[in-house]
């Protein structure tokens, strides 16, 4: 049965008003996603006698686009015409232009910082008296007349050809913004394109955004994969954020790794590298390639090694806190319990220089035989010369911290030179000696440390 023979019996004909049905388009609710309306027709002028319903139709568009709807024609026949209506309804780059593939990246993935660098919390402001928190405003007055002025009454200058060019901040802003934010695919390269060198910041991390375009995962993880197994990059144009400077990234692939229980012990994802401009790139080849230097043999060369393979570690940044941070903490909580005395906190970055006497003392004093000359002395052992006074004589320092192993307390508390000790040495030396101080200020250091040893 031909449908063309029986539609005007089966479905029927009717006018219809333009304004309404698009209307009635728009109030079927959608709990996620676009909205978006197809029109199909073969009409190009509809109410081509009736001027004002096509004002209410034009009317009608503008309203969807407002609210986010976007409307896409699809003409039907050979002789249609979009000079006769549509091409004032909907202009051209609703429908000519095509979406660049290139941008799609943005909207499959998601961006992640693995690594922050921790901080140490910014202090709030408190008022004196009643200790509640106070904000800090900033405003800017007429130099001439001592009036407040109000940000659209501010306008920023540019000093160009001896002239000052002011610009409105709209204008300013629209000089930063280059291109939108998001992430635009420039081209693929060899993973042997990544150098050392080419480090200018700490890298993120990308994974697939299912919530925002379905069936990501499935062409996240064929790029990944694919990339992977042909060890290439993916080099892209970043924008992170509205009026930010684009940034070169490189998007290193790393695939899924299990522990042997079979928990993930890494996600399968990108790695953005950020990379340098050529601007950023530095020419210091006459400085660094041109210069002379002594070749080492293969015995001092053997000797190194030994040394590494000595000293080498396994490194896991879980296990080592920041002593600033720490340090930080502690305080506050010190304070906090009002304790005269701060909790000991114990810094791993300080070398174990016990530890490296007993695994490789023997082996660095060979090497350094073998590199240096016999008459060579170390800077840190070599006799310090004595500060002249302005006429001339010796004047002899103080003790001072890295002396502090080879001195005496139980000596210096007879001989009255306490006072000659700074206060972080005086409680070093407590600690060292099992002394337990419950002054902070130095006199009472001092009236302590005497009491211990009975002066």
């Amino acid at each position: 049965m031909d449908i063309r023979q029986n539609f005007k019996e089966k479905f029927g004909f009717a006018d219809s008003k333009m304004d309404e049905v698009l209307w009635i388009c728009a109030t079927i609710g959608l709990k996620e996603g676009v909205k978006r309306i197809f029109v199909f027709t073969n009409c190009d002028n509809p109410h081509k006698n009736d001027l004002e319903r096509q004002r209410k139709v034009q009317q009608k568009v503008q309203d969807l686009k407002e609210q986010m709807i976007s409307i896409e024609l699809l003409p039907v026949g050979n002789h249609f015409s979009w000079e006769n209506f549509y091409s004032q309804l909907i202009y051209e780059d609703d429908q000519s232009v095509k979406p660049n593939p290139a941008d799609r990246l943005e909207e499959l993935m998601d961006r992640y910082n693995l690594i922050a660098s921790a901080k140490i919390p910014t202090p709030l402001k408190l008022d004196k008296s009643t200790n509640e928190e106070v904000k800090t405003y900033k405003t800017f007055v007429d130099t001439e007349t001592g009036e407040k002025l109000f940000p659209f009454e501010l306008k920023r200058f540019q000093t160009y050809g001896g002239a000052n060019i002011a610009m409105e901040q709209d204008e300013i802003e629209q000089l930063r913004m280059l291109y939108p934010p998001g992430l635009t695919l420039l081209g693929i390269q060899h993973k042997n394109f990544l150098k050392p060198s080419y480090y200018v910041k700490q890298s993120m991390f990308m994974y697939p955004n299912e919530a925002n375009v379905k069936g990501s995962s499935a062409l996240f993880r064929c790029l990944l994969e694919r990339c992977q197994a042909k060890d290439m990059v993916i080099i892209c144009r970043l924008i992170a954020r509205t009026n930010m400077a684009p940034r070169l990234v490189a998007l290193l692939p790393q695939l899924e790794q299990l522990d042997a229980k079979g928990f993930q012990d890494q996600p399968p994802g990108f790695h953005v590298i950020f990379l340098p401009f050529a601007d950023d790139v530095r020419d210091l080849t006459h400085k660094i390639m041109h210069e002379e230097r002594p070749k080492a043999d293969d015995l001092q060369i053997a000797k190194a090694k030994e040394i590494v393979e000595k000293l080498t570690i396994d490194y896991d940044p879980d296990t080592i806190a920041n002593p600033v941070l720490q340090t930080h903490y502690r305080a506050i909580e010190a304070f906090a319990l009002e304790r005269e005395d701060m909790e000991e906190v114990a810094d791993h970055t300080k070398p174990n220089n016990d530890w490296i006497s007993r695994k490789a003392g023997q082996a660095i004093h060979e090497f350094t035989r073998m590199i240096f000359p016999d008459d060579y002395v170390p800077e840190n052992n070599a006799p310090r010369k004595r500060a002249r006074s302005a006429t001339g004589a010796t004047v002899k320092k103080s003790k001072n911290f890295d002396e502090k192993e080879e001195i005496n307390l139980e000596e210096e508390a007879k001989s009255n030179k306490l006072h000659k000790l700074t206060v972080p040495i005086l409680k070093e030396l407590c600690a060292q000696n099992g002394i337990k101080l419950t002054a902070t200020r130095k006199a009472d250091i001092i009236t302590q440390i005497n009491a211990h040893y009975g002066v």
